[in-house]
């Protein structure tokens, strides 16, 4: 479990480790400041904006929490980055309960 800022400081670890070692690593992402009414691609605050884009660049297989109907990814997510022997993540930004 790590904020935003925490993905950005960890890249290199991601690809070295995660990627290139194929390590299966799951990360819950929470994007502190996250607009409710507002995509989060779309945000006022460019730690939330970039988040999604820089998991695409890397391709790290992503989905965002965004409500209580969404709590199941994270079981799905984490066996994800078990069977590709390599990163997922979950995005909470939003109230999940």
């Amino acid at each position: 479990m790590i904020q935003h800022a925490g993905l950005y400081a960890s890249v290199n670890t991601l690809r070295g480790v995660a990627m290139d070692g194929r390590v299966p690593i799951f990360s819950m992402i929470g994007l502190l400041s996250r607009e409710k009414d507002r995509d989060p691609r779309e945000s006022r605050h460019s730690m939330v904006r970039y988040c999604e884009p820089l998991l695409d660049v890397f391709g790290v297989p992503h989905a965002r929490l965004e409500g209580p109907d969404d709590v199941h990814l994270i079981p799905e997510y984490y066996r994800l980055a078990q069977k590709r022997r390599g990163p997922a993540a979950v995005l909470v930004g939003l109230e999940t309960a």
